[in-house]
């Protein structure tokens, strides 16, 4: 996957116009191969895929589904191969019975992780609870579509039923409006309650709180760049970032309403929004 060369904290920077004399478009990046980024979408691509077969079973009656049925759903599910070959290839996925009507079930190799994965959302709950807060508070309406919460579940750590096990238990923060539906795509909203002040700090924002703890002087909140190896940028670009780098950092969480959208301020804080929101899920991707 191409990734552009300049990044702060494993964060991609795309640059913006500062001024109207200075835009981009005069700018030449570089772009450079991120071979361990390859390698993690690679592996989650193969995740959802088993996780759309999967699901196809756990969601049937009795956990358990005529294989014939199955196999018509590749299209459906996305697999880029036949279901029969797609298990040849990943065993413990799914136990399927002998024929003449073969049956579909939960492997135990499945059930076990399961029941695994079940124990650790049961103990990050908490947490998990505080990234789905953040998510809200950095929304302008501190509410936000379930359907597009739901899309995006598995990069938060979300389990699939998040809306059942996890929203339920935190009546102070979340409040469910309109009715999600049995698979989270109907017209329904999830809310903040509560604005929570611990909540409220960016990561940029509690590196320079911990660094104030230990030398005693908080420096101002930033961005840190951080160059691929073997790459530099040419006297252009460099002066682009340290101009990049001058401009006040505005806390994701902040009230923005003051800025002009197209202000270089705004756009700063609009990659603070991605680096809070991405950043985190981009290394536990990886």
């Amino acid at each position: 996957m191409l990734l552009p060369a300049v990044a702060a904290s494993r964060l991609v920077l795309v640059p913006f116009r500062l001024s109207a004399a200075r835009r981009i478009s005069s700018l030449k990046v570089p772009w450079k191969r991120d071979p361990a980024l390859d390698a993690a979408i690679a592996r989650d691509r193969r995740f959802l895929q088993a996780s759309r077969l999967v699901r196809e079973v756990l969601l049937s009656p009795g956990r358990r589904l005529l294989f014939r049925y199955l196999t018509k759903r590749r299209e459906r599910i996305k697999l880029p191969v036949h279901v029969p070959t797609f298990l040849k290839r990943y065993p413990t996925l799914l136990a399927v019975s002998a024929p003449p009507e073969p049956v579909a079930s939960p492997s135990p190799h499945l059930l076990a992780f399961l029941d695994f994965a079940s124990r650790l959302y049961e103990l990050h709950a908490p947490l998990l609870a505080s990234r789905l807060a953040k998510l809200l508070m950095i929304s302008s309406t501190r509410a936000l579509p379930v359907t597009k919460i739901a899309a995006a579940k598995r990069y938060f750590g979300l389990p699939d039923d998040f809306l059942a096990s996890l929203v339920p238990r935190y009546p102070g923060l979340f409040r469910l409006v309109g009715d999600p539906g049995p698979d989270a795509s109907g017209n329904a909203f999830l809310e903040l309650v509560a604005w929570d002040d611990e909540l409220a700090k960016s990561v940029i924002e509690a590196k320079a709180d911990k660094e104030a703890d230990v030398v005693g002087i908080r420096p101002r909140p930033n961005f840190t760049v951080k160059l691929p190896k073997g790459f530099y940028l040419k006297k252009e670009m460099r002066e682009w970032v340290r101009d990049w780098l001058e401009l006040p950092y505005i806390s994701p969480y902040a009230d923005a309403s003051g800025l002009h959208p197209a202000s270089p301020e705004a756009e700063k804080r609009s990659i603070g929004v991605l680096h809070e929101d991405g950043g985190t899920n981009y290394r536990e991707i990886l």
